[in-house]
């Protein structure tokens, strides 16, 4: 039995799992506020680097991560939606056409939930990390801006859980063992991403987490003084 071919690195695959993780732990904390209100807001700061960091391995990561191998046009868009109508889809390494804008959508709509959960506040004594930089009015349209986009988010995730189940009975292909080991036996050996950059991940990861922090440390204290 073979190893498989790599598909993707495990800069990609961790971000995967720790922003799954991150952001169901921000919904249930989020049912729970006044119990579990600094959890929640880990798990917000957990989310925005998570995101951070593969917005940026889409610039400069290993071939499939980057957003020039999956972010193709309206023609390969309507291309690959034929071919999931027809059942005739290639196996290949990386996101499909339609696919690598789905998860760009649930990245950025992350990226927003996590960033307005910053200045939100629940009107009676939490409030995010950078609640005091902002107008009381502005932090109020935040939270309700908060609020509304975790729908939204929620939709763009199970879409996501759907995709991937779609393709593994209708499409006849397995996407787990990519995502889970980064490696797959139904590709063509051309598509092996080669070297996983580990240093080059390892640094940009510290420059966000640097970045983050650094604007946590500088935040002003959290006072609902008018509540």
């Amino acid at each position: 039995m073979t190893a498989g071919v790599k598909v993707w690195d495990w800069p990609v695959r961790i971000t995967h799992w720790v922003l799954a993780v991150a952001v169901l732990g921000a919904w249930w904390t989020g049912e729970r506020l006044e119990e579990w209100f600094v959890v929640h807001r880990a798990c917000g700061v957990v989310v925005l680097v998570a995101v951070l960091f593969r917005l940026g391995w889409g610039l400069f990561g290993t071939r499939t991560a980057r957003f020039s191998s999956f972010l193709a046009g309206p023609s390969a868009v309507v291309q690959h939606l034929r071919e999931l109508v027809s059942r005739r889809l290639p196996a290949h390494a990386g996101h499909s056409a339609s696919g690598g804008w789905a998860v760009l959508a649930l990245w950025l709509v992350a990226l927003a939930q996590a960033s307005t959960g910053l200045f939100a506040n629940d009107d009676v004594m939490n409030a995010g990390p950078f609640y005091g930089w902002v107008a009381d009015g502005l932090s109020d349209a935040l939270t309700a801006w908060h609020e509304e986009i975790f729908d939204f988010l929620l939709v763009l995730v199970g879409i996501h859980v759907g995709a991937v189940l779609f393709y593994r009975f209708w499409g006849r292909q397995n996407l787990l063992p990519g995502i889970f080991g980064g490696r797959r036996n139904d590709v063509p050996a051309s598509d092996d991403i080669g070297a996983e950059l580990p240093w080059r991940a390892l640094l940009w990861l510290a420059v966000v987490v640097a970045l983050v922090g650094s604007l946590l440390w500088l935040a002003p204290p959290a006072v609902l003084d008018a509540f």
